[in-house]
Formats: C-alpha cells, sequence, structure tokens
C-alpha cells in the first residue's frame, strides 16, 4: 500500500548539531521543512565533547538569548584553556585573560548527548515537522528536486518530494547511496572512554597530549561534570594500518604505559566501555553542493584534518546552509552554480584556509623534538604557540 506523496520545499536528513541548526535558521526565516533521523533522541554520540567558541556564536547569530537559554538547562562545564603536554611530558598553558562574553565562555564540555538532545528539542517549531525514528528507503532524483521514501515504525511506505535536499546524516549516512561523492575511508580514527577520579585534573582546562608512539595523532582528556572525564584518542588511518594499531586497545594501553597517566589513572575507574569511531575529515569545497542539494557537517568531510574537530564547522555550515536556502527559495533557483556561489564558496573559502593551516602545522607537529622544544621554552607567546591554541579552536577564526 502507498500513502499519498508529501510535498514540503526543504527536507534535512540527519539530526544532529548541523541538521539542527539549519532547522533553527529555516524556522528563523520562516521557511517550512522537515527533519528527519533514524534515530530517537536523546541518544549517546562518540565524540570528545568538547566544544570551540564558533558553536555558540553561530547559535547566537540564530537566536540572541541562546547562551543564557542553553547554560542553566544543561549540564556542562566552562572551559577557560588548554594544556598541551609534549613528548618530554612538560606542558604548556594557554589561559583565556580576556572575557570574550561574559555571558557565554570561550569554550565548554558537554556530552554529546545532553547538547544534541538540547538542540533537538530546540527545534520545535511551527516551520519544523519531525521526522524520528525513520528508515529511509530511497532517494530519487526528479526535476523539479528530490522524493524520499521513507518508513516510520511500521512497514507503510511513505513518501515526501522536496525542491531542496540537505544531507546532515554524517560520514556513514544513509544519502551518501544517492547523492554527492562516494564514501571514501575516513582519514582518522579515533577511540574514546568515560572515567571517573582521574586525578590532576583542573576543570577549567582541557588537556591534549603528545606521546612519541601516537604523534602525530594525541591523547585527549576532556573534564565533565560529576567528576567525569571524556579520554580519547585520535590517530592518523595511515598510521593504524602502517603499525597494525587497534585503536581502542592501543587507548588502553598508553594510559597504563606513560608513567603521567599511570600516575594520574591509579584511582580511577572506567564509567563506560571504549567506543571507536572514524573522521570524516576529506574536505573537497567543490563537493559541498549539486542540483537541489546541500551537504552540511560530517557528511561535507568538514572536520579538521589534523585536531579531529567538527561541531563548530558542523553548526556553522548548518546556518549557512539555511540562508543559502532562503536564496534559492526566493528566487527559485536550485542549480548547483546557484548553491555554490551562496554556500560552497563561502565554506570552501574559510575552511581552506584553516586547513590549510592545520596541515602545515600539523607537519611540524610530527617532529617530538619540536613540541618538546615548545614546551620547554620561556618565550610561550609565539607565533608556534599561538598556532597552537588556534589549531585546536580556541584561538582567533572566522
Amino acid at each position: 500500500m502507498r500513502m499519498p506523496h508529501f510535498s514540503i520545499p526543504i527536507v534535512i536528513i540527519g539530526s544532529g548539531p548541523a541538521g539542527c541548526t539549519c532547522s533553527l535558521q529555516l524556522s528563523k526565516q520562516g521557511i517550512h521543512h522537515w527533519l528527519m533521523d533514524k534515530e530517537s533522541f536523546p541518544r549517546d554520540k562518540v565524540c570528545g565533547d568538547g566544544f570551540g567558541y564558533r558553536v555558540m556564536r553561530t547559535l547566537k547569530e540564530i537566536d540572541g538569548l541562546f547562551p543564557q537559554k542553553f547554560f542553566p538547562q544543561t549540564s556542562h562545564s566552562p572551559i577557560a584553556g588548554i594544556r598541551i603536554f609534549a613528548p618530554n611530558r612538560k606542558f604548556l598553558q594557554f589561559t583565556f585573560q580576556e572575557a570574550l562574553d561574559p555571558l557565554m565562555p570561550p569554550g565548554f564540555t558537554c556530552t554529546r548527548r545532553d547538547f544534541d538532545n538540547y538542540l533537538y528539542q530546540s527545534t520545535s517549531s511551527t516551520y519544523c515537522s519531525k521526522k524520528n525514528p525513520v528508515t529511509i528507503v530511497d532517494i530519487l532524483k526528479r526535476n523539479e528536486g528530490y522524493e524520499i521514501t521513507y518508513r516510520e515504525e511500521t512497514d507503510l511506505l511513505q513518501h515526501v518530494r522536496c525542491q531542496l535536499l540537505i544531507a546532515a546524516d554524517g560520514e556513514q549516512g544513509i544519502s551518501h547511496k544517492y547523492i554527492g561523492s562516494k564514501t571514501v575511508k575516513a582519514p582518522l580514527i579515533a577511540a574514546r572512554a568515560y572515567f571517573k577520579g582521574v586525578g590532576g585534573i583542573d576543570k577549567r582546562l582541557i588537556e591534549v597530549h603528545f606521546l612519541k608512539k601516537s604523534i602525530p595523532g594525541y591523547v585527549w582528556l576532556f573534564p565533565l561534570e560529576d567528576d567525569r572525564v571524556n579520554v580519547g584518542l585520535i590517530l592518523p588511518r595511515t598510521l593504524v594500518k602502517e603499525k597494525e594499531i587497534h585503536v581502542r586497545q592501543f587507548l588502553t594501553r598508553l594510559l597504563q604505559e606513560d608513567p603521567l597517566f599511570a600516575e594520574r589513572f591509579a584511582q580511577a575507574r572506567p564509567i563506560s566501555g571504549t567506543k571507536g569511531w572514524s573522521l570524516a575529515s576529506k574536505f573537497v569545497p567543490s563537493s559541498l553542493c549539486g542540483d537541489h542539494y546541500l551537504l552540511v557537517g560530517d557528511r561535507a568531510n568538514l572536520v579538521d584534518p589534523i585536531t579531529g574537530e567538527g561541531i563548530g564547522n558542523a553548526v556553522w555550515s548548518g546556518y549557512q546552509a539555511a540562508k543559502a536556502a532562503n536564496e534559492a527559495l526566493q528566487k527559485q533557483d536550485f542549480r548547483a552554480a546557484f548553491l555554490k556561489q551562496h554556500y560552497a564558496d563561502i565554506i570552501g573559502k574559510q575552511l581552506s584556509k584553516e586547513f590549510a593551516f592545520s596541515k602545515k602545522l600539523g607537519f611540524l607537529l610530527r617532529y617530538p623534538f619540536i613540541l618538546n622544544i615548545i614546551a620547554s621554552s620561556a618565550q610561550k607567546r609565539g607565533w608556534l604557540y599561538r598556532s597552537l591554541m588556534k589549531l585546536f579552536g580556541y584561538g582567533k577564526r572566522g
């Protein structure tokens, strides 16, 4: 049995940070749309749980009171700076002296379960129709846009047509089968676990540890509320393949074998299993759009190729996609050339510069002695020092 077709100007597939931010801006612009996801909320999302300044700055563009609403209602930990540990286990520390915004910390940590759920619940409006959990069965290109065949909790097939499809369903999303470039192996692999009782934690600071065995990858320690710490490891796929590394086991071994970690984790206990995932960082600006579609967030490979940070870029891309969608609807022009001008060129101009910077700095980080020199230097406010802050999302970026 076939249900009648629905018709809507825009369909967003994926309700993570990119999809929900896009939805928030579309609603602000008075544009009706669907927000589809395969899962119900709240749900866990494997991540480092760290949020830089770009996240809240973008959401504040949509709703000037968003920070005042978000922070009192969610479990989070404000972050005032970062410690970067060199292989010699000395560290350099950057603490924000200026108050970038008295109502908005420069950074914060929050589980993705809590952050994503808050953002998803915030999308409720007369302009947004939520469809989840759904299973997308097919996506067909039509002259006037796309037709999506899906089923909800029953086996009954339903259909919706849209003029513009916005794919926000991540690196392994269903949309890969139908639009954009084919899936490629993600260049970065990561693992994450939660601990309690880790010694030496300053709740105001996130930590990044470069170890000889993991360079150019690193171990992170991100403090959360209630004495919890998000502990993770990120490695290039090339290194994993070359040395035949089992990433989750490798993280456990580093925590046990490194003397500093061994001391700090002596009384710690894991409160979760260790989960692994891959990170989409093969950014190609020309692939961000096509006739009647836009790609955002991890679906657009917007993860930083060195640090693995992607939430800020995901949120920002969702915001820019909604603005481009508004232009396309007003002009009734959904050609790839039009969408490129109003979306892909904007994303490409900003992130191409940032990612080129990351890759150059990442090349230097392949050499342990460089980090050792920086961490041991009395002059810790030089170019390379500031560049490391910028690399991890806490310096001044666009």
